[in-house]
């Protein structure tokens, strides 16, 4: 009966200690207008929370700011607030806005500080943020974002010149037109890529176009379903193409390199790779020219009855001539490796 007791008591106990509620959340919040007039750049430093940014058809440009705590009353709330300031300061070009904390700032509660701009899309937005998110909402324009520790969401954002740096957070965007992209641990997902250089590391990716693309990378994963032009330098990374429609240089070093169609404007593709297996699968009907070699390693060709292939201690080399076009301006394919294999297929089941 006692034990019966004890078990009743402690169920109650436990359900009572479950059910304490979240504290409630205190706010602050400012709003700033402007007229456009000749501002052509709005900067924002930020910690601790969340930036958006949404591009409309107006000519002016609000800022909006939400400074929150959750406190369990309100003045505990208010020392936390009282502490957090945001300095504004206006140029004849330049909208700034900047985050501080007083000299003794310190909070046991939560909180947060928010931006959110509404601005016509020729505005060039400059962000600094750390601990929390950008939001880039039906977003089109310039931008220099800095991020750490916090995710860059812009589904449908489509970005002409840009510098995007994220470290410790994902990447979604629709498209960068050019520029550049440093991506330090996480999931990158954009669907257009003009002329830009993609530096990652521990950075896992998935590109659906790219026109002129230069990765430098290090262990991590990228894979593009079709890219133009390519130049990669990586390490211990794995790369997978769908289509290469025109040229590509890849130098790999662990790793993996799948290439798995070539299009009909494909001109020129040289690969250097230790350590990092290489899969070409090319159609039939794709003409082209090879040569290469691979030290400590195999070589396999879908017609290798129709390749030059010769053995020396442990190094293949090979070349063979597949087109149907005039000599001298077929496709190029150059193939070195060291410690790794290198496949060439024209398997269907690739397309």
């Amino acid at each position: 009966m006692k034990t019966l007791f004890l078990l009743i008591f402690l169920t109650i106990s436990l359900g009572l200690t479950g059910q304490t509620d979240a504290p409630p959340r205190f706010t602050q919040t400012g709003e700033d207008h402007f007229t456009r007039n000749n501002i052509k750049e709005i900067e924002i430093n930020n910690r601790h929370g969340h930036v958006f940014f949404t591009t409309w058809e107006s000519d002016s440009i609000l800022v909006r700011t939400t400074t929150w705590v959750n406190a369990p009353i309100h003045a505990a709330a208010n020392e936390v607030i009282n502490d957090i300031f945001i300095n504004q300061q206006h140029t004849s070009e330049k909208l700034h806005y900047t985050t501080r904390f007083g000299s003794n700032f310190f909070s046991n509660f939560d909180f947060g500080i928010i931006y959110h701009v509404f601005a016509p899309k020729s505005l060039r937005i400059n962000v600094n943020n750390r601990f929390g998110n950008v939001e880039l909402i039906n977003f089109e324009g310039d931008a220099h974002i800095n991020l750490e520790y916090g995710s860059l969401n812009g589904e449908h954002a489509k970005i002409n010149n840009g510098s995007l740096y994220v470290s410790n957070g994902n990447i979604q965007i629709m498209e960068l037109n050019h520029g550049e992209i440093t991506h330090l641990n996480g999931s990158l997902d954009i669907q257009k890529l003009g002329e830009v250089q993609l530096s990652s590391d521990f950075s896992e990716g998935s590109i659906y176009h790219a026109k002129n693309l230069n990765i430098i990378s290090s262990t991590g994963k990228v894979d593009i379903n079709k890219v133009d032009k390519l130049h990669a330098e990586s390490g211990f990374s794995f790369i997978t193409i769908n289509k290469l429609t025109e040229r590509g240089f890849i130098d790999i070093h662990e790793g993996s390199v799948t290439i798995r169609g070539f299009d009909k404007g494909f001109r020129e593709l040289t690969t250097s790779s230790r350590k990092a297996d290489i899969l070409l699968n090319i159609a039939a009907e794709t003409p082209y020219t090879m040569h290469g070699q691979v030290a400590n390693g195999t070589f396999t060709h879908y017609a290798s009855e129709k390749m030059r292939v010769i053995i020396e201690n442990n190094v293949t080399s090979f070349s063979g001539n597949f087109s149907q076009r005039t000599p001298g301006v077929s496709p190029t394919i150059i193939l070195f490796g060291t410690d790794c294999d290198i496949t060439i297929s024209n398997e269907s089941a690739f397309d």
